[in-house]
């Protein structure tokens, strides 16, 4: 946990943006959960995940959770 308080705090202090996958993370079945980075600072980080995992695999659906201010900027870059 303490490397992901520094991390979070770098963000901060910089005005970065942190990526987080989620890949798999619904499926840690051998210790409690850990907070993603989203939780603890949804205002600097992007949780990107994927529906293929769970329900679909043949679509290859996925998303990404980021902050308000950034959604419009993400919505005009498709691919």
């Amino acid at each position: 946990m303490t490397r992901r308080m520094e991390l979070v705090a770098f963000a901060k202090r910089t005005g970065a943006y942190l990526l987080e996958d989620n890949f798999e993370s619904e499926f840690n079945y051998e210790a409690p959960p850990t907070s993603s980075l989203f939780e603890l600072a949804p205002e600097c980080v992007l949780s990107v995940g994927t529906f293929s995992k769970v329900l679909f695999p043949s679509v290859r659906l996925g998303y990404i959770v980021a902050p308000r201010q950034l959604v419009a900027s993400l919505c005009t870059q498709k691919r």
